[in-house]
C-alpha cells in the first residue's frame, strides 16, 4: 500500500485545487487566466518525491483537468482540434512533457540511492563477517590461555600476562610480548624484529644497550634470523649447526640462545623474537614450548589488531553523532562526483567549521557538535549527506543536485537558529561562530578530491 501513496496525494491535491477553483475563482475554470498555473506545484512536488511513474500520472491528471475545464465537456477529436488551434493545448502538452522529464531525472537518483543502500548493506555484511572472524580469534586466544594455565601456578599470573597483549596499540603488543618473557621466564635480554623488504627492523627490545637499539636494522641474508624465517619453527642454539650453510653465521652464534618465528594469520613468518640472555635453568623444553605459545599469541594479537583496523576503516556510520563517518567520505564523494559529471547535474561540497572549538570544555564541545548536527538535519534536504571530518568541530556536507546559492540560503537560516540556541542554552559558547565554505562543481575541477581540498585550504586545514 505504501507504494501507492502518491495516488492518494494526487487525488487530495486535485480535490483541493477544484475546491479552491470553485470557491474563489468561479470565473476562471481550471485557473486558465493565471500567469503561473497552480497545477505546476503538484507536478513538481510529486515528480521530485516519487520518480517517473508518479510524475507521468500527475501530469496526465493535470492535463486532463485543463482539457475538461477548457472544453466544458468530455473531449472529442473535434474539440481537441479546436483547442489546439486556439492555442489552449500548449499548457496540457507542457504538463505531459515536463512532468515525466522531471520524474525521469529523479528516478535516476532514486535508483542510484537504492544502489548505494545495497552497497551499504554489503559493507554491513562484511563488517558482520569480520566480527565473526574476531570472535573466532578470541576463542583461539582463550585456548592458548587455558594451555598456559597448565604450566603456571595461579590464575593471577595468567591474567597479568594476558593484559599485556589485550590492546590495539601495535607497539604495546611488541613490548608486552617481551615483558611476559621477562617476568615469567626470567629473560633478561630479548628483541623483536619484523621483516620489512630485505631487512629485519627492530620493533621492541629488553635489556639491549643504546648502541644496539640505535642500530636496529639487519640485512636478511646476512642475519642469523634468516634461519628462523626459513624454517618457520623455533630455532635454538643447539639446532643451528644442523642447518645447511649455517657456518656463514658463525660470528653470530653467541648472539642468540633461541629464535621464535612471529607468524601472521596465514601462518607465514612476519618477524622473529630473539632470546639473547636467560637464566640457564629456565632454558628447558617445557619453557621453550611455552615461550613459543607466547610468541604465537603475540602474532594473533597483531592479526586481531589488523582485522579491527580494517573493520573500523570500512565503517560508514558514526554511532556517536548519527552521521556518516570520515572514513566513508572519500568513497561517497567520488561516487557523487561521478554521478554529477555523468548526468551533468549540480554538486556542491561544503565544509562547516566551528571557530574556537578547541578552547571549549569537552562537554561543551560535544553539545556544540550535536547542536550543529541537529540543525543541519532540520534545515538541509534529505538528499544532502552530512559527514564528520577528521578534525573535531569540522563537518562536511555533500549536496547532490544543489547549487552553491541554495546551500548558502539554507545555511543562513540554520545559522540564525544556532545563534539563538547558543545565546540562550549554551551561554559559554555564545561567541562561537559557525562558518561555511561551499564549493560548487565546475569544469575547472579535475577530480572529487579537489572539491574538498579547495574548501579545506580556505579554512587552513588539511584535506582528506
Amino acid at each position: 500500500m505504501k507504494k501507492n501513496y502518491y495516488l492518494r496525494e494526487i487525488v487530495i491535491a486535485f480535490i483541493i485545487y477544484d475546491s479552491l477553483n470553485y470557491l474563489f475563482f468561479k470565473g476562471d475554470p481550471g485557473f486558465m487566466k493565471m500567469y503561473l498555473h497552480p497545477y505546476w506545484i503538484a507536478i513538481l512536488l510529486i515528480s521530485a518525491r516519487y520518480g517517473f511513474i508518479p510524475a507521468v500520472t500527475v501530469s496526465i491528471v493535470a492535463a486532463v483537468h485543463v482539457i475538461l475545464f477548457v472544453l466544458q465537456k468530455f473531449p472529442t477529436r473535434t474539440g481537441l482540434e479546436i483547442m489546439i488551434e486556439a492555442g489552449n493545448f500548449l499548457l496540457p502538452a507542457a504538463f505531459i512533457i515536463v512532468g515525466p522529464l522531471l520524474g525521469s531525472i529523479r528516478q535516476r537518483y532514486k535508483e542510484s540511492e537504492s544502489q548505494k543502500d545495497r552497497e551499504l548493506d554489503r559493507l554491513q555484511e562484511t563488517l558482520r563477517s569480520t566480527n565473526e572472524q574476531m570472535e573466532a580469534s578470541e576463542k583461539a586466544r582463550h585456548i592458548l590461555e587455558s594451555r598456559i594455565v597448565g604450566e603456571t601456578s595461579t590464575v593471577k599470573t595468567l591474567y597479568g600476562a594476558a593484559k599485556k597483549l589485550e590492546t590495539l596499540n601495535e607497539q604495546s603488543i611488541y613490548t608486552g610480548c617481551l615483558d611476559i618473557l621477562g617476568e615469567y621466564f626470567h629473560v633478561s635480554k630479548a628483541s623483536l624484529y619484523l621483516k620489512e623488504g630485505d631487512y629485519f627492523i627492530l620493533k621492541a627490545s629488553r635489556g639491549l644497550v643504546q648502541a644496539e637499539i640505535v642500530e636496529g636494522k639487519a640485512v636478511e641474508k646476512n642475519s642469523i634470523m634468516a634461519l628462523a624465517l626459513k624454517q618457520n619453527n623455533p630455532v635454538t642454539v643447539r639446532d643451528i649447526l644442523q642447518f645447511k650453510d649455517s657456518e656463514k653465521y658463525i660470528h653470530q652464534y653467541g648472539n642468540v640462545l633461541a629464535m621464535f618465528p612471529l607468524r601472521d594469520e596465514k601462518g607465514q613468518t612476519r618477524g622473529v623474537v630473539n632470546i639473547e640472555k636467560i637464566d640457564f635453568l629456565q632454558l628447558n623444553k617445557t619453557n621453550l614450548e611455552l615461550m613459543e605459545l607466547i610468541v604465537d599469541w603475540t602474532g594473533r594479537a597483531l592479526a586481531n589488531k589488523e582485522v579491527c583496523d580494517a573493520a573500523i576503516e570500512k565503517k560508514f556510520w558514526d554511532e556517536e553523532y548519527g552521521v556518516y563517518s570520515y572514513g566513508f567520505l572519500s568513497f561517497a564523494l567520488e561516487r557523487e562526483f561521478a554521478r554529477a559529471r555523468q548526468f551533468k547535474a549540480p554538486l556542491t561540497v561544503s565544509l562547516l567549521k566551528l571557530d574556537g572549538f578547541g578552547f571549549f570544555h569537552k562537554t561543551t564541545q560535544d553539545l556544540l557538535s550535536r547542536t550543529v548536527i541537529s540543525l543541519v538535519k532540520r534545515n538541509f534536504t534529505q538528499s544532502d549527506m552530512f559527514f564528520r571530518y577528521k578534525f573535531d568541530g569540522v563537518f562536511t556536507l555533500i549536496s547532490p543536485l544543489r547549487a552553491k546559492k541554495d546551500i548558502l540560503a539554507d545555511f543562513e537560516k540554520m545559522n540564525q537558529e544556532l545563534k539563538k540556541i547558543l545565546s540562550s542554552q549554551i551561554p559559554e559558547s555564545a561567541k562561537c561562530n559557525l562558518n561555511i565554505c561551499p564549493i560548487e562543481d565546475s569544469p575547472e575541477i579535475r577530480d572529487s578530491g579537489e572539491l574538498l581540498s579547495v574548501a579545506a585550504k580556505s579554512f587552513g586545514i588539511g584535506n582528506i
